[in-house]
């Protein structure tokens, strides 16, 4: 049975923490931000400290994708415009 949740995802340049995989599963991720893109980055060592610039998956307004994680693998997501809070809702 899949479980969908909808992150709030502040305005500014923190990277907000969406998914902490236990094992492994496939994520979807969708960006339900019409105003803004929302950048994605995935792997067991990113963290919400991450710098604003480092590499990132852009996600366009209502895009969404299916992500393979591993067991200790972390999605997070930031606002593409700083300026603009987005919305994701990812499932599991």
């Amino acid at each position: 049975m899949a479980t969908t949740s909808s992150v709030a995802v502040p305005a500014g340049d923190v990277w907000t923490l969406l998914y902490t995989a236990a094992g492994t599963v496939t994520l979807f991720v969708q960006n339900m931000s019409n105003d803004t893109d929302l950048l994605v980055r995935v792997g067991s060592a990113t963290a919400t400290s991450d710098s604003a610039q480092a590499a990132a998956e852009q996600l366009y307004s209502y895009e969404g994708r299916s992500i393979a994680l591993v067991s200790g693998d972390k999605v997070h997501a930031r606002s593409k415009s700083p300026s603009m809070a987005a919305k994701a809702t990812i499932r599991v």
